[in-house]
């Protein structure tokens, strides 16, 4: 099994985590991320539906990519994460920074 996937639907860039966000993990994500940054796909939803944790590298990883994603012109948009994911990025304060969805669809819809 991939710990990755990463597909282009026309008006973005859809990023499939198979793995928690742990520290131990995070090297291939942070890699697409970059990837797609250096190559100006801008628009990137992060799709944690199989991503049962996130630890604190974890949010950082995602924190400092979407302020990366912003300041490039893009944007960094989170889809369905389970209750606890949800949780964790709620108690942290991570959906004030990021926009998540609870439909992969609907984050590609708010690309405008």
């Amino acid at each position: 099994m991939t710990s990755l996937q990463t597909t282009e639907s026309g008006r973005f860039t859809h990023v499939r985590p198979e793995l928690p966000l742990l520290e131990e993990n995070l090297a291939p994500l942070g890699a697409e991320l970059d990837a797609c940054l250096a190559s100006g796909r801008l628009r990137v939803v992060l799709d944690l539906g199989a991503v049962q944790f996130i630890d604190s590298r974890g949010l950082e990883l995602l924190l400092d990519a979407a302020r990366r994603f912003r300041a490039a012109g893009g944007r960094l948009k989170l889809a369905n994460p389970n209750p606890l994911c949800s949780e964790i990025l709620s108690a942290t304060r991570l959906d004030a920074e990021i926009e998540v969805f609870y439909d992969l669809n609907q984050a590609g819809r708010s690309f405008r």
